[in-house]
């Protein structure tokens, strides 16, 4: 239940009780904002923002400049409002009450034929009207669309969203105590997430990948190319696999081109007999090229992505290894 009151700039006070002057997030140099949010299972209150976190959250630079865009559509929608009731309101005075309405609203409040006092009055700190409900919010993230190397349905969830952040958080240095601040999960729980080293959960994320690639590729991905097919070429003009839709492929995300790109893409179908060890090669020789030129050689976040293609070319390679060894084997 955020209203915009719970979201103010790095730098402001909340003025709450339940928050620590001390606890809130001071100027970082930058145009920022903080979030305050409160205890869901909290008990003994009257609601439930009775009970605030004890550390508000603080939004990124780039979450920061969306949200300020979007209170400014949210205001232009609440002038228009008043505008079409021919309720004179200044700035001042629609401030106040836009800090008492809920950030994520449901859109009949923007149909509502209030008075501005009426406004006042059903817009309160702790007032619950026209909030978007829970499971109104948690179905909105079943259409946002995510890509994982591991499920091929992979759904948002708040749990999600967690686990990602306590595992990218774990792999960036940070410590258990600042990991439980951000995702407000318990200390304990948050030092498994270190506890688990890099190396380790590379290896999980590696069997997974793999697994998966080796049950579609040997089910009907590696192929020879026709003549009616579109070749993916290397980087001598060979083929080395061909596109199952070529209309797909005019909306790639990619960011790394033909071939390399195309390795673990359900799209995309492996010659058996090309040279992708060349491929393996080129790719192996970009990467210590970027290893080298890391600022910090612990931040190895830029080159996620390329080892995870070079991970790719290297599965396609031992698929098409090990077909080959049953063809040869059968046709002896």
């Amino acid at each position: 239940m955020l209203k915009w009151s719970d979201l103010i700039p790095a730098g402001a006070s909340y003025k709450d009780s339940g928050i620590n002057s001390l606890d809130e997030i001071g100027t970082v140099g930058a145009s920022t904002l903080q979030l305050r949010v409160f205890i869901a299972k909290a008990s003994g209150g009257r609601d439930t923002r009775d009970f605030p976190e004890r550390y508000p959250i603080h939004l990124s630079e780039d979450l920061s400049t969306l949200m300020h865009r979007y209170k400014r559509l949210y205001c232009r929608g609440v002038e228009l409002l008043f505008r079409d009731q021919k309720i004179a309101v200044g700035l001042s005075d629609l401030l106040a009450v836009i800090d008492n309405m809920p950030i994520f609203p449901d859109c009949g409040v923007f149909s509502l034929q209030y008075s501005l006092e009426m406004f006042r009055l059903a817009f309160t700190q702790r007032s619950m009207a026209f909030h978007n409900s829970e499971s109104s919010i948690a179905q909105s993230f079943r259409y946002v669309k995510v890509e994982s190397d591991r499920v091929s349905d992979c759904v948002v969830s708040s749990n999600r969203v967690r686990h990602t952040v306590l595992t990218r958080g774990a792999q960036d240095g940070l410590p258990a105590v600042q990991l439980a601040r951000l995702t407000g999960v318990t200390v304990p729980a948050a030092r498994h997430y270190i506890d688990l080293d890099y190396t380790s959960r590379r290896m999980i994320d590696s069997s997974y990948i793999g697994n998966a690639f080796l049950k579609e590729a040997f089910s009907s991905a590696i192929t020879e190319i026709s003549s009616e097919d579109d070749p993916i070429v290397d980087s001598h003009f060979n083929p080395v696999g061909s596109p199952r839709n070529s209309s797909n492929c005019t909306t790639c995300t990619t960011n790394m081109g033909r071939p390399l790109g195309c390795y673990g893409c359900p799209n995309f179908r492996p010659l058996l007999e090309a040279d992708h060890r060349n491929v393996l090669a080129a790719a192996k020789d970009k990467l210590i090229i970027n290893q080298r030129s890391l600022v910090n050689p612990l931040h190895t976040r830029s080159i996620e992505k390329l080892e995870r293609q070079i991970a790719w070319v290297q599965l396609t390679i031992d698929a098409c290894d090990e077909t080959l060894l049953r063809e040869r084997a059968i046709n002896a």
